[in-house]
């Protein structure tokens, strides 16, 4: 009898001690744009709604490419006209972040960035994407370089059926097997956004990210569009840290509900350290009414109703 209450209260502590750590964990998850507004002293220039909007617009035709992260921003019929805009929160949402990058500096515009984020799966390649997207519906000429050497994901995008790493990308360039405008390929179905992938798997991203070489085709980039965006690994990898001193900054996405205050708050310190320029936060997976574009939509349900 005595040992089965000694085991009962042996196993009520380590139960016990097991819900107040997983407890602990949860409260240190940031879940609302408010908690990170108090942790954090960062301008966030997007918030970008959950993706369920997606689904109840009907901007997404039946072969839509959103799976792959692209949405489309312009309709076309079956006589390649453009048909009229239909709202859709996702994606105005980042019509609205490429405007207050744009308007970050406006005598000196922002031409080059880099794309990371505390955590893998926060959505910073989404992010990468629809951002490009966006600022060639408008008209700037833009490339999208695949700078993810450990895990590249772009390759889908080009040909969804060919998963060949071999293809020619940035690798290729810095290896001198290629040149910039030989390498890049225009994304299907768009006019301005082009693409730069990978390229062949590169056994030291590192040392290839770094090397002068890297240096010098950035610049090239620079000099053949308007903007440049890099999709890269996750802060806690040196990579990213490379790039960004070669461009205008660093766009930080982070995903509500997933990142941990205390692993942000030392992303930032990294930076902070390295003395790279953060121009600004991007927040994922906001809820609807949480974000701007879905706030002034459901208003203007409201009084037409």
């Amino acid at each position: 009898m005595t040992s089965n209450l000694v085991l009962g209260s042996v196993a009520g502590l380590i139960l016990g001690t097991g819900v107040a750590l997983l407890v602990d964990k949860m409260n240190n998850v940031i879940y609302s744009l408010k908690d990170l507004r108090d942790a954090l002293d960062i301008p966030i220039l997007g918030m970008i709604p959950e993706r369920e909007d997606e689904s109840k617009s009907s901007v997404k035709s039946k072969n839509s490419k959103q799976k792959n992260g692209v949405s489309s921003l312009r309709r076309r019929n079956s006589s390649n006209t453009t048909t009229a805009y239909q709202f859709s929160p996702f994606i105005e949402s980042f019509r609205a972040l490429n405007s207050q990058v744009r308007l970050l500096s406006p005598d000196e515009p922002v031409r080059s960035l880099v794309v990371s984020s505390s955590l893998p799966d926060e959505g910073k390649t989404t992010i990468s994407i629809q951002l490009a997207q966006a600022a060639a519906a408008m008209g700037q000429r833009v490339l999208l370089v695949n700078a993810d050497l450990r895990k590249p994901n772009l390759q889908s995008l080009v040909n969804p059926h060919d998963r060949n790493d071999t293809i020619y990308g940035l690798t290729d360039i810095i290896a001198g097997n290629s040149q910039l405008m030989e390498t890049v390929q225009l994304l299907p179905g768009e006019e301005n956004l082009y693409i730069l992938l990978s390229g062949s798997i590169a056994l030291d991203p590192t040392s290839i990210l770094s090397s002068q070489k890297m240096k010098d085709l950035m610049k090239t980039c620079e000099r053949n569009f308007d903007l440049v965006i890099y999709d890269t690994v996750p802060l806690n990898f040196a990579d990213s840290l490379l790039l960004i001193p070669q461009t205008d900054g660093l766009l930080m996405v982070t995903s509500l509900g997933k990142v941990d205050r205390e692993v942000l708050r030392s992303s930032l310190r990294t930076l902070e350290v390295s003395r790279v320029a953060v121009l600004g936060l991007v927040v994922n997976m906001v809820a609807d009414r949480q974000s701007s574009a879905g706030a002034y939509y459901d208003r203007k349900v409201a009084n037409v109703a």
